[in-house]
């Protein structure tokens, strides 16, 4: 797997988790990720929320191990940055040699996550 399909693989499924889980804990008065003040915070007052405005940015922290991988086959050149455990090589019965390096990657993501209402 690449790493562009990797990130965005892995957010797609936090996300999709979290409309999930709130949906399923809904019954049970849970909220996850509720609308927050301007400093941040949600006050419940005889079940409603007070003056909420806005959406709370968070950060997806990932670390991701690549190889980045210099592929040489009958004279043909490939480069590539593979996520380290999901890609996988095939032999073509070609002679040809692979010469690649595992890095790591760390990063933030800042995402809004979908709001949960109660």
């Amino acid at each position: 797997m690449n790493i562009e399909e990797f990130i965005s693989e892995s957010i797609k499924g936090i996300v999709s988790g979290i409309t999930t889980a709130s949906t399923e804990i809904k019954s049970n008065g849970a909220i996850i990720n509720p609308l927050v003040d301007i400093n941040g915070f949600m006050e419940i007052t005889e079940g409603r929320s007070v003056a909420p405005i806005g959406r709370k940015v968070q950060e997806v922290e990932m670390t991701v191990a690549v190889t980045a991988s210099d592929n040489e086959t009958s004279g043909q050149g490939k480069v590539g940055i593979n996520v380290v455990g999901f890609s996988a090589g095939f032999s073509t019965g070609d002679s040809g040699s692979q010469n690649s390096t595992v890095s790591t990657i760390r990063f933030n993501v800042p995402i809004a996550f979908p709001v949960g209402y109660h």
